[in-house]
């Protein structure tokens, strides 16, 4: 049994009897709540009420977003990236998956120098670099503190389509190879991509700060992995996050900021 208001947020319950919020683009939200049977009427009429839109959003935007970015937190971030990986599961997809762990270079420097607020104005303006220039089937996670995950795909489109989608990617100005393959290529360096795109747009201009531009690196690790029809979602995002976080961590250990680190294709 559940219940949808225009907003796009309904309500499921458990097995057990549990509350289940869900809001637009699958998350879930489980409320610990085991409303009886006469309650249960009374979430149904307040779910379809002005006053229970607003709550269930203002909800919604305090325990799935954060407050300063925008960006979701971080285990919203894993559900929506969970939920993402079960529908490429769900459908024969020749293509890959890639999580980017980025890290804004020395922000410690920034706070020392300017102060904490101007931290945040730094991390709202990067944020809003990501939101701008990132697809929207993209998942943008603020993990926390200065490092953020990209969650994104690619797939191989069918001959008719010709790679519509992924073209506009790999012949944008981070395609450094000269003459890349629209399809094929695309999609299996569809990582390395976004993480050009991001970092190009992060270097185009500093962050203005009232008359103060500060000019902000980022580093980013990226690990990527084929998947084909009948493969196995299972553990993907846990595998690739671990991969790309180490090569942004020997990154860091090397001093060798300010840029993009691969890791070897996982198949």
């Amino acid at each position: 049994m559940g219940s949808q208001n225009g907003n796009g947020v309904s309500i499921r319950y458990t097995p057990e009897g549990e509350l289940v919020l869900r809001y637009p683009g699958g998350l879930e939200d489980q409320t610990g709540i085991f409303p009886t049977a006469s309650d249960r009427n009374i979430i149904e009429t307040f779910v379809r009420s002005t006053a229970g839109r607003t709550l269930l959003m203002q909800q919604n935007t305090r325990e799935i977003h954060c407050p300063l970015t925008g960006l979701l937190r971080r285990e919203p971030g894993r559900q929506m990236i969970s939920e993402r990986l079960s529908r490429i599961g769900g459908v024969p997809f020749h293509g890959t998956v890639s999580v980017l762990v980025l890290d804004l270079d020395y922000c410690g420097r920034v706070n020392k120098q300017y102060g904490h607020t101007t931290g945040d104005h730094v991390l709202i303006w990067f944020a809003n670099i990501l939101k701008r220039w990132l697809r929207g089937s993209d998942v943008v996670v603020r993990w926390g503190g200065e490092e953020f995950v990209v969650f994104t795909s690619a797939s191989q489109p069918p001959a008719e389509r010709a790679g519509h989608r992924d073209r506009d990617l790999a012949s944008s100005a981070f395609d450094q190879s000269g003459g890349v393959d629209p399809t094929w290529t695309a999609v299996v360096n569809n990582g390395e991509y976004v993480a050009n795109r991001i970092v190009h747009n992060t270097q185009a201009g500093p962050c203005m700060v009232g008359g103060t531009a500060i000019h902000q690196g980022v580093t980013i690790g990226v690990a990527s992995q084929i998947i084909i029809p009948g493969s196995s979602v299972e553990g993907i995002f846990e595998r690739l996050f671990e991969s790309a976080d180490a090569q942004l961590r020997n990154a860091k250990t090397s001093d060798q900021r300010g840029k993009i680190h691969v890791a070897p294709m996982q198949t």
